[in-house]
C-alpha cells in the first residue's frame, strides 16, 4: 500500500475522550486490519490524535474550522482528499458535519458516510440542515429506534439509512485476571452477591438511584455492590460527594465500594455477577452489549436505546426509569432467582454475537465503501 493513498478518511475534531472518540479509533483500527485503506483526521492535540500515535494508525491533522459556512477549509480538505486519492469520508461527530457536506459540495465523487451515535436530539428541519443532510450518503444509525426520531426530526430520507450496530470487540473484553483475584482486590469473597454499575460518575448515569435502591435490600445477606467510573468535569465533584455522603448516612460503606476506570471491561464483568444501567436515557449503551457479551445478567432502565438492545426485556430485566423501589424489586428478585437471570444471559450473550460484534460492524461499514 503507498503510504500516501488511501480510501477511506474517518474523520473526527472532537476533543473529547469519551465513547464516540473510543470507537472512532477503534472502528479505524479494526478496519486497517481487515485489509482497508484508511486515513484518521483529527486535531493535533486530541485524545483521538494520540491513540492513533500510538497504535501507529495513519493520522493527518484536522485544522481548525467554523462551525458554519468555512468553505475555505472545506476547499482545503477536499484538495487534501484529492491527493490522496481519498473516496469516503466517515464521521460520527455532528459538528465535522457542516464542512464534511460543504467538502462534498466541492467534491460531488466523495462518499459522505455519517455514523450517529447519539440522539439526533431537536427538531433539525430548517434549510441549514436540510443542505447538510443533502450530501450525506449514508446515514447509519446503530438502532432502529434512533433511525426512526432521525426521520421525524430531520430531513434525512429513509433511503438514505442503514442499521448498523455499534460493535464489541470480543476479544478485548476477555478478562486479564481471575474472577477470585479480581474480587479479592475489592475484599469481596466467592459468596458475595456483586452488583456492578460500570460508567462515569454522572447524575444522568443514574448512579444514586442504584445506592437508594440498593439501601432498600441492605438486609439481603451478603450483597454488595461495585461503582466502577471516573468523575464527570464540571458537575461530577458535587455529585461524586452526594454520592459518598450517602454512603456514610446510610453505614454502607462496608457493603459499596467506588473505584475508578477499569481499562479492561471484562475484568469487571467477569468478577461481579449482575449488571445495572440506570441511566437517564441511553442512545445505545455499548457497556450494555458489553454485559450481553460477557454473560453477565443485566437490570436495566427502561427507556432510550435499551428498549430495543434487551428487546423490551427478552434479554435483560428491566425497571421503571428512576422508580427506586422498582430497582429495588429487581434486585431482589436476583438474589433470590439467580437462576432465571443467568438462563437469560446465556440467551443474550447468543443475541449478541450474531449482531453485536465488531467483525458485524466492519462488515456493514465496508459494504457501503467506495
Amino acid at each position: 500500500m503507498n503510504k500516501n493513498k488511501y480510501d477511506t478518511a474517518i474523520v473526527c475534531g472532537s476533543y473529547g475522550r469519551g465513547g464516540l472518540e473510543f470507537n472512532t479509533v477503534k472502528l479505524a483500527s479494526e478496519l486497517i486490519k481487515r485489509g482497508n485503506s484508511i486515513v484518521v483526521f483529527a486535531k493535533a492535540d486530541s485524545s483521538i490524535a494520540q491513540q492513533c500515535r500510538e497504535l501507529a494508525i495513519p493520522l493527518m491533522i484536522l485544522p481548525n474550522y467554523m462551525k458554519y459556512f468555512d468553505f475555505f477549509n472545506a476547499w482545503r480538505l477536499a484538495f487534501r482528499l484529492k491527493m490522496i486519492t481519498c473516496k469516503n469520508i466517515i464521521t460520527s461527530f455532528h459538528p465535522d458535519l457542516s464542512l464534511l457536506a460543504n467538502t462534498k459540495l466541492i467534491n460531488q465523487q466523495l462518499n459522505l458516510i455519517y455514523q450517529q451515535q447519539m440522539h439526533i436530539g431537536r427538531r433539525k428541519k430548517d434549510i441549514f440542515h436540510r443542505i447538510r443532510y443533502s450530501q450525506v450518503d449514508y446515514w447509519v444509525s446503530p438502532l432502529q429506534l434512533l433511525a426512526d426520531d432521525v426521520l421525524r426530526l430531520s430531513t434525512v430520507r429513509e433511503d438514505q439509512i442503514r442499521i448498523i450496530p455499534l460493535g464489541v470487540d470480543t476479544e478485548k473484553i476477555k478478562p486479564q485476571i481471575s474472577r477470585e483475584e479480581y474480587r479479592k482486590k475489592f475484599g469481596f469473597t466467592e459468596n458475595d452477591i456483586v452488583f456492578c454499575i460500570i460508567g462515569r460518575i454522572d447524575s444522568q448515569k443514574g448512579q444514586l438511584t442504584i445506592l437508594r435502591a440498593f439501601d432498600k435490600i441492605k438486609h439481603e445477606k451478603s450483597i454488595k455492590l461495585l461503582i466502577v467510573g471516573e468523575k464527570t468535569v464540571g458537575e461530577g465533584e458535587e455529585y461524586y460527594n452526594q454520592l459518598l455522603q450517602f454512603i456514610d448516612e446510610k453505614n454502607l460503606s462496608d457493603r459499596v465500594t467506588i473505584t475508578d476506570f477499569e481499562k479492561n471491561v471484562g475484568n469487571v464483568m467477569n468478577a461481579v455477577d449482575c449488571f445495572i444501567l440506570a441511566s437517564s436515557s441511553e442512545a445505545y449503551g455499548m457497556v450494555t452489549v458489553e454485559a450481553f457479551l460477557s454473560k453477565l445478567p443485566v437490570i436495566a432502565s427502561a427507556n432510550g436505546g435499551t428498549l430495543e438492545l434487551t428487546q423490551k426485556g427478552q434479554y435483560g430485566r428491566l425497571f421503571k426509569p428512576h422508580n427506586v423501589e422498582d430497582l429495588a424489586a429487581a434486585m431482589q428478585e436476583f438474589v433470590r432467582d439467580r437462576a432465571t437471570f443467568i438462563s437469560r444471559a446465556d440467551e443474550a450473550y447468543d443475541y449478541a454475537k450474531s449482531r453485536y460484534t465488531l467483525e458485524h460492524e466492519c462488515k456493514g461499514i465496508e459494504s457501503l465503501l467506495r
